[in-house]
């Protein structure tokens, strides 16, 4: 690591060295982006007089930098920079902002069925009508579905922290389920290379990728399926404390799922919310 320097007219001798190595382990367009940043940075300095993150990141959000690259990415370079050339650095981390989760419309939502194969319409139309996590559908076993009382079928999902929530299936999906877990036990959907193994939740991630392209429809995830799942009921008139029992979101015990929740009004409810003919 080198002496650390605060004279300005160092500072654009050190990004050069900087941006050397940056181009020698990075990709180009990761390169352009550090780049962006310590020049401007470069020139801040030696306008000013003295290597200052702080001021520097406040000129940034003062003059639209967002437009062109996000104030966290110039954090995140700026601390690469400050750490590389030896110079203090004591801004606290900037929080990644929240962003809102996407939700597909029902046209949207038809257009991805339509180009699916049927393995592939089989996990989306799963993930659509349950709203699991990925992480949860992937290590969904057999043995978690349940039959209650009145023949209704609910899924055993263990979700964030172990906690067991209970997830009402509709027609489509138990016919799914029982297409794949009739007769045997283990993982709804195994690993294809070792069937005594779950499907990686990458692959699940980039099936549903694959299918959104060939579907003209840009960053659909598992998780916007899980998101669209939400919102469909939401605007079907499904109480925001239901939803949240069936996201997982609810601090609720298996108990009170049954005693709180009436599974018939949930299947119901997804069932018209999601009224997308297979």
């Amino acid at each position: 690591m080198q002496e650390a320097v605060a004279k300005p007219e160092d500072i654009r001798a050190l990004v050069e060295n900087y941006l050397g190595v940056v181009k020698a382990l990075r990709s180009h367009n990761t390169y352009k982006t550090y780049a962006s940043v310590l020049f401007a940075y470069a020139k801040f300095v030696e306008d000013t007089g003295k290597p200052d993150p702080a001021a520097f990141i406040s000129w940034l959000e003062k003059n639209g930098w967002e437009k062109r690259t996000s104030i966290r990415t110039a954090y995140v370079v700026l601390r690469g920079f400050h750490k590389f050339a030896g110079l203090p650095w004591t801004l606290p981390p900037v929080k990644k902002p929240e962003s809102v989760p996407k939700a597909l419309g029902t046209e949207d939502v038809r257009k991805l069925l339509s180009v699916a194969s049927p393995a592939e319409r089989e996990v989306i139309v799963f993930l659509l009508k349950t709203g699991l996590r990925v992480s949860e559908f992937v290590h969904s076993r057999c043995e978690d579905v349940l039959v209650v009382g009145d023949g209704r079928y609910m899924l055993r999902v263990r979700g964030k922290g172990d906690k067991v929530r209970l997830v009402p299936l509709t027609k489509d999906v138990v016919e799914i389920i029982k297409a794949r877990c009739t007769g045997r036990a283990g993982y709804i959907f195994p690993s294809p290379l070792d069937p005594d193994k779950p499907v990686s939740a990458r692959s699940i991630q980039h099936l549903v990728s694959r299918v959104a392209r060939r579907a003209g429809l840009q960053r659909v995830t598992p998780h916007t399926l899980r998101h669209t799942y939400a919102t469909l009921l939401l605007n079907n008139g499904v109480d925001i404390r239901t939803i949240q029992t069936l996201l997982g979101h609810a601090q609720l015990t298996t108990t009170q799922v049954y005693t709180k929740v009436d599974v018939a009004r949930m299947v119901d409810a997804i069932d018209s919310a999601l009224t997308i003919k297979l």
